[in-house]
Order: C-alpha cells, then structure tokens, then sequence
C-alpha cells in the first residue's frame, strides 16, 4: 500500500510480479507480511519500500553548450545538478570527463570537488593552458543508491581559444601607408581594409 515512510527498510529497482496486487508504480509503500499455518493468521510485520526504477537526472548548467573560453577563462569549473527521486543519490555520485572532439588523446577524468545535499555540484578548477586549442566535450552522469546511472549520459561541447587574433599582409602599397590585411580568428575570418592618408 503506498506510504510516505520516515525510514526505509528495503529500496528495490523494480517488481517483476505482486500478487494478487498489480506491479506498482516507482514510489514510497508499505508492505505488510502475515504468516498463516492451520487457519490461523499470526501478526503483521511492516517493511517500508521505495520502488525506483528511473535513472537519476544530471544537467551541465556551465559551460554553456558551445561556449567560447580563452585566455580569460583559463579556471574552467564545470557545474551542474543532479537529481534522483527515488532511492536517491549515492555519496559522490556524479562523474565527469573532459574530451578533446578531435580525438587528441583519452577521454580525462575531472575530479568533482563538491556536491551541496546531493543536488548541486561542481569539478575542481581545470587549467585549460595544460590542454590544447580546440573543441572540447564534456560528459557528465550521476549514479544512485541502487547504482542506476544516468543514460543517455549528458553531454556538452565548448571551444578553447587562447591565441589573439592576427593582421597579415601588406602595409603599404606604392609608398602609401596601407590597412589591408586579415584578421584570423578560430573559426572565423574577417578581411580588414582601409588606408591611411
């Protein structure tokens, strides 16, 4: 029968069959157990249950997806929520990698520093001048108390960019002072022309 337990006494990830009773829902119950022998019925025992067969629920809320860092955010913390309605979160649930999408070497673990009551969390600071230029994937999942993980896992992508854009070509033609160069900036290109009189 469903309950709102103070304490629970067993946590399952699902119930194939109940009977006479159909499968219940994911949720908080009680669930009473008499014994009988000869007609006679002995006295109930009361265990409380929590049903939960979801996964828990993860998000990335920084970076943003498809974020642009540079020079000025070399101290990369990576945070998000996590969340699990049911048997809750195990402690330390949440797991973090950190990717380069060209597949410049393995997939590194980002330790994660902190989790407030299981529902925020955040890595320790990340020195993004140790890695490469480049785009970058994050994935994040979260585990719970029945070890459920997060699935699909969540991921997000960002770009690191540390070099400052650059002006080539010629400054002068026949003598005269020129601008007329490109600018070169990652993933992007902006021609520049001008002259000075």
């Amino acid at each position: 029968r469903p309950n709102t337990p103070t304490d629970t006494d067993i946590v399952i990830p699902r119930i194939d069959s109940l009977s006479p009773a159909p499968v219940p829902l994911d949720g908080n119950y009680q669930l009473v157990v008499q014994a009988e022998k000869d007609g006679l019925i002995g006295p109930e025992s009361v265990y409380h249950i929590v049903c939960d067969t979801a996964a828990p629920v993860v998000r990335i809320v920084y970076p943003g997806n498809n974020a642009k860092l540079n020079e000025d955010s070399k101290l990369l913390e990576i945070s998000g929520t996590a969340f699990d309605a049911g048997a809750g979160l195990k402690a330390n649930p949440v797991s973090v990698t950190l990717e380069k999408t060209a597949g410049d070497g393995s997939p590194r673990t980002i330790p994660v520093g902190f989790t407030n009551n299981g529902e925020s969390w955040g890595t320790n600071q990340i020195d993004l001048s140790q890695y490469k230029e480049g785009v970058y994937k994050i994935t994040a999942k979260a585990e719970d108390a029945l070890g459920q993980l997060t699935d699909p896992a969540v991921t997000r992508t960002f770009t690191y960019d540390d070099a400052p854009p650059e002006i080539t070509g010629p400054l002068s033609v026949n003598g005269k002072p020129v601008v007329d160069g490109t600018v070169t900036v990652k993933e992007s290109t902006v021609t520049v022309t001008g002259s000075i009189k």
